[in-house]
């Protein structure tokens, strides 16, 4: 905070400019500035039209990630997370870390792929079905993730 304090204070002072309110520090407060440009005029600008006229509008995009589910199968349990919500319309990812061999299995999105006993399988898509589903082991029929997508 006090970094961000000084470099407006000397942004400030460099356009001959000057707050005419204080600026509250965790030390303190600063004081108004007031800049005199000639012996004739005084000119006393608040801090909030200076960054108004020399920073120019940002859009700032915020990125929201995708959900990522992670489910480990060991020893023929589930030992992660065994139910998960995600939002309509979210894109996500599951990843399947398994000590068996197996296809799995991801229902009604029909969503199939075999993981290597010891490996990963690693499932991206558009949830764009609502609905509870689940997720499966097919040899071995164990369900290793209900998911729910809701809008």
């Amino acid at each position: 905070m006090k970094r961000l304090v000084a470099v407006l204070v000397v942004l400030a002072g460099a356009c001959s400019v000057a707050a005419d309110t204080p600026v509250s520090t965790t030390g303190g407060t600063v004081p108004p500035i007031t800049t005199v440009a000639s012996p004739q005029a005084t000119k006393t600008t608040t801090l909030a039209d200076v960054i108004a006229t020399t920073v120019p509008p940002t859009t700032i995009e915020v990125v929201v990630p995708s959900p990522v589910v992670a489910v480990t199968v060991l020893n023929g349990e589930v030992t992660s997370v065994f139910s998960q919500s995600v939002t309509l319309g979210n894109h996500v990812v599951i990843t399947i870390n398994s000590d068996v061999a197996d296809e799995v299995h991801l229902h009604t999105y029909d969503l199939k792929g075999d993981v290597v006993a010891d490996g990963q399988l690693v499932f991206e898509f558009d949830a764009d079905i609502a609905g509870i589903f689940e997720m499966e082991l097919e040899g071995s029929h164990l369900q290793i993730l209900e998911l729910t997508v809701a809008p």
